[in-house]
């Protein structure tokens, strides 16, 4: 049912014989980005409150990490170190005392060793045993006089060093605390998680890109909103006079000779999902009468034939659905209730018109009609409604004419109205 009192439908037909069609779907698809932006930033603002005791937390954790900045292996090789350093003293004894056994002491064993080689020498060519014998000699001479020159250099290079202890406990004492903090048992443990805490720092912290580029999006799309509901303000407006002149002409052939429309068009304080206009339809009965809201004044049958009127002028502009029409003949009769009866009848070509009629002239343009009555049943009155017949549909129109039972004049005139 068309009901012309809605706002929305008033707008509606504005922007029918406006040809907005294109213009407000345009609208629309940026007003729901509008919205979805705002939601977003609203969202995005919600979550930057409840993360900032986190972001704190994690840039103290990360800062910490990085202070410590722990290399791969680091850990196990200052346990290595610390291990030398703490046994130098005995390291240093051990070595020397390699030295002095094999090279530097009065009965070194190399010293021995050069003897047996010397005896062995004296006998090798009396047998090839005995020359292996004394090549296997010089093989193991030459082997611990490299050790005992290793070791010479370990123990010359081996000092026991207070303050290097002192500095590289203290930076294990540093790992190993934040180890246990972490809930971690090695050096690589601890570095994986000092890369995931940086990943988490940089998203949370990127929160602020984010919005900036949000708050920097819906202004955007605002300005083109507004600049769309301005486009619809100016077209709606360009169409209001041709409006209200047809429908004032309209309903002053229906019978209504002082009523007459005026369309106002304001600006609402923000734009909403068809633009920024806020229309009422404004309407007066009588010459002198204040122009009001439609809805606040307009009687049963005036807003009948507003609707008629209406619907006529846009109907081919818009698509509108089933038309229901009541008290559309009050107080009309002859000529009128015909201009009426033609209007309805064009309509009816391509929409579905409903009309409840008193009037002949209305009715009989109908290409069916149907007799509302009453009856009782039982203890209670029921209405009802019944589809007549080709003869009958004269003998209803004939009884508007004249009264029940109809005069053969009056069966004659619904004959000639039924048939044009």
């Amino acid at each position: 049912m068309l009901d012309i009192q809605k706002p929305a439908l008033q707008l509606e037909i504005l922007d029918a014989l406006a040809d907005n069609a294109t213009l407000l779907a345009e609208y629309r698809a940026i007003y729901r980005k509008v919205l979805q932006l705002r939601k977003e930033l609203e969202q995005l603002r919600q979550k930057q409150h409840s993360i900032k005791n986190e972001y704190e937390f994690l840039s103290f954790q990360v800062e910490e990490l990085d202070n410590l900045a722990l290399k791969e292996g680091e850990l196990e090789e200052i346990e290595h170190q610390l291990a030398l350093l703490n046994a130098a003293e005995e390291i240093k004894k051990i070595t020397l005392n390699i030295t002095n056994t094999l090279e530097e002491s009065e009965i070194s064993v190399n010293a021995a060793i050069r003897t047996l080689m010397h005896q062995l020498e004296s006998i090798s060519h009396l047998g090839q045993e005995y020359e292996s014998m004394k090549n296997r000699l010089h093989a193991a001479y030459e082997e611990l006089a490299d050790i005992a020159k290793e070791a010479g250099n370990m123990a010359e290079n081996t000092e026991y060093d207070p303050k290097q202890i002192e500095h590289l406990q203290e930076r294990l004492n540093h790992i190993y605390r934040l180890l246990k903090k972490h809930g971690k048992t090695d050096g690589i443990g601890l570095i994986a998680l000092h890369q995931e805490l940086r990943a988490q720092l940089t998203a949370t912290g990127n929160i602020e890109v984010i919005i900036a580029d949000t708050e920097k999006a819906l202004q955007l799309a605002e300005n083109e909103l507004k600049q769309l509901a301005e486009k619809l303000h100016l077209r709606r407006k360009a169409v209001i006079a041709d409006f209200e002149k047809n429908i004032n002409a309209g309903i002053r052939q229906l019978g209504m000779e002082y009523a007459g429309i005026q369309i106002s068009l304001e600006k609402a304080k923000s734009e909403g999902p068809s633009g920024i206009d806020e229309v009422t339809y404004l309407f007066a009965s009588n010459k002198g009468s204040r122009f009001l809201p439609l809805k606040d004044i307009a009687s049963g049958g005036e807003i009948s034939r507003l609707t008629l009127c209406i619907k006529s002028f846009v109907a081919g502009v818009m698509t509108l659905p089933t038309l229901i029409f009541d008290e559309i003949d009050t107080g009309v009769s002859g000529e009128i209730a015909r201009k009426m009866g033609n209007l309805l009848a064009n309509l009816a070509e391509k929409h579905q018109v409903v009309a409840i009629s008193h009037a002949p002239q209305i009715a009989a343009k109908a290409s069916t009609q149907f007799f509302v009555y009453k009856k009782v049943a039982g203890d209670r009155t029921i209405t009802a409604i019944r589809k007549l017949e080709p003869e009958e549909r004269k003998y209803e129109i004939a009884k508007m004419l004249s009264g029940d039972p109809p005069t053969e004049t009056a069966l004659a005139n619904a004959a000639e109205l039924l048939r044009n």
